[in-house]
């Protein structure tokens, strides 16, 4: 298996980051709606809250590793038996999907670290804080994360049964050339 991608098939690294990106993003979406739901004194939230941090950071890492592997070293990604409109869709949805994966965390990052307390990244080192926000920035900041992160798993999902359309109704690869 090429580790680039070629015209009939994402290669190694791009399949990784992109299965990578998609396992991070549901599960901090599961974590992050089994917190808004059980509340700050659930037994386990505080522990759930870390995860999710780091979950976070490293999907953000991630997304930045595709974003970057995408414009310098693989070829745009191959879009087999599409139509023109289909196509365009395609493009701008993993465009959006791309940023949403940059902003979402981003915006996490900037809500944890808004006190000038860095992040915990599983104990092993902290991720420093870059600029102190203002509570009213940070309110700003929490209400974008939690829409945003709702609109990501959203458009991930569509995403995802777009590519079932396509292998399963279609009966073209664009889903096989993924996986």
């Amino acid at each position: 298996m090429s580790p680039v991608d070629r015209g009939d098939k994402y290669g190694l690294v791009s399949r990784l980051l992109h299965w990578s990106l998609a396992l991070l993003i549901f599960s901090m979406a599961a974590l992050g709606a089994w917190m808004v739901e059980a509340g700050y004194y659930a037994r386990w939230y505080l522990m759930a809250l870390n995860a999710h941090k780091t979950l976070g950071l490293m999907s953000l890492a991630v997304a930045l590793l595709l974003i970057t592997w995408r414009m310098i070293v693989a070829s745009p990604a191959p879009l087999h038996g599409l139509s023109v409109a289909e196509s365009r869709a395609a493009r701008w949805v993993h465009r959006l999907l791309l940023l949403l994966a940059v902003i979402v965390p981003f915006c996490g990052y900037l809500i944890s670290t808004a006190r000038q307390k860095g992040v915990d990244i599983f104990g092993l080192f902290i991720v420093p804080p870059v600029v102190a926000l203002p509570d009213s920035w940070r309110d700003i900041t929490v209400e974008v994360h939690y829409w945003l992160g709702y609109g990501v798993v959203i458009v991930a999902c569509g995403h995802a049964l777009a590519a079932l359309k396509h292998q399963l109704w279609d009966k073209n690869d664009s889903l096989q050339r993924m996986l």
